[in-house]
Formats: C-alpha cells, sequence, structure tokens
C-alpha cells in the first residue's frame, strides 16, 4: 500500500502519532525513519451524535490526533474490549455478521496543510462456536484491538 511512495516519504518528517504496534511496524517494513508520538485523544467519545453517519465521527472528532480503527454493527461502534467478557460479547455478536471496519487518517504537512480520508471495509464473519471464541480470546491477540480481532495477523 505504501510501498509506491517510499521514495517520496524518505524525504518527508514522519511522526506516528499512535502507540500501535501494528502501524509501527507497517512503516518499519517499508523501510521509513519516523518518530513515534502517542496520541493522548481519548478513544471513549460519546458517539450518539454520529449515529446516522459514522464515517462522520471517524473524520470531524480524529483530525490529525490518530490513525483511527473502529468497527461497526448495526449503528453500534465496538472499539477495544475492555475484559475478556466484553471480547466474548464483540465476537458472538460478530459471529454469522457482516459488520463494517472504518480506518480514518489524517496527514498534515510541514505548511499546515490537511489531507483526511477513511475507508470503510466490510469484513463477514462465519459461524463462530463459543469454544472457538474462547480459544481465540486465551491468545491474547484480540484484547488491544478494535472489534476485538486483529485482522492484519
Amino acid at each position: 500500500m505504501l510501498q509506491p511512495l517510499k521514495h517520496i516519504l524518505q524525504q518527508k518528517r514522519i511522526i506516528l502519532a499512535s502507540g500501535s504496534p501494528q502501524r509501527k511496524q507497517l512503516l518499519q517494513s517499508i523501510g521509513l525513519n519516523f518518530d513515534i508520538t502517542v496520541s493522548e485523544f481519548a478513544e471513549d467519545l460519546d458517539l450518539s451524535s454520529y449515529k446516522e453517519n459514522l464515517s462522520q465521527y471517524v473524520t470531524a472528532e480524529h483530525k490529525c490526533h490518530h490513525v483511527l480503527v473502529d468497527c461497526s454493527l448495526n449503528n453500534i461502534v465496538y472499539g477495544k474490549p475492555s475484559d475478556k467478557d466484553d471480547d466474548f460479547r464483540i465476537l458472538k455478536t460478530f459471529s454469522n455478521n457482516t459488520h463494517q471496519v472504518f480506518t480514518g487518517v489524517c496527514i498534515l504537512q510541514g505548511d499546515m496543510t490537511m489531507k483526511t480520508f477513511f475507508e470503510t471495509t466490510d469484513v463477514t464473519f462465519g459461524s463462530i462456536d463459543d469454544e472457538t471464541i474462547q480459544a481465540y480470546i486465551e491468545t491474547g491477540e484480540s484484547m488491544n484491538k478494535a472489534g476485538a480481532y486483529d485482522i492484519q495477523s
């Protein structure tokens, strides 16, 4: 995804405004030099005013604070699970359903020009039995992931 832009990006100062190990690994994997400044932006916003247009939430509330990834099913946004019970509940909800994953990005250039964009991806889960969900939770892979799963793995 970023590889075609590598030669341009190598000439820029890049600040990753996220503590996400996955985002750090992505930039490292294509050989970019960057600094990390973890955003202090609250991830527990009241989403009620954005129920009709979750994509608005992605761009309006997160401009240049960090890259946002959230999952939504039936206008309910699923962030990172708070504990294993929440983890189970989220994954059980996704079983046999299609949900949306929203990824919002903001790029702020040195002249303060701001570019924001987002992508929406439909993700469909087949039927997942309770044992399989529990086994996945026990791996620990899902606890720090929006929607309680890691699609990059």
